[in-house]
């Protein structure tokens, strides 16, 4: 799962990962939903843990509240 993406990603990884637009990817990371590293003033994102976002939220109807 997500072989073309290299071990550390980026919010733009994530949009592109995912399908999802800037805010909704800062809306998972703000809220928790989904666990990162702040790296200074960078957000990075092992890719463990997209792959764990998306097995747990697959059994979920909404992972980000509006």
């Amino acid at each position: 799962m997500f072989e073309a993406y290299s071990d550390l990603l980026t919010i733009n990884d994530i949009q592109r990962a995912l399908g999802i637009g800037r805010t909704t990817a800062y809306r998972l990371i703000n809220s928790g939903t989904l666990k990162h590293l702040r790296i200074g003033g960078l957000i990075k994102i092992p890719k463990q843990y997209l792959i764990d976002f998306c097995e747990g939220s697959c059994y979920t109807r909404s992972v980000v509240a509006n």
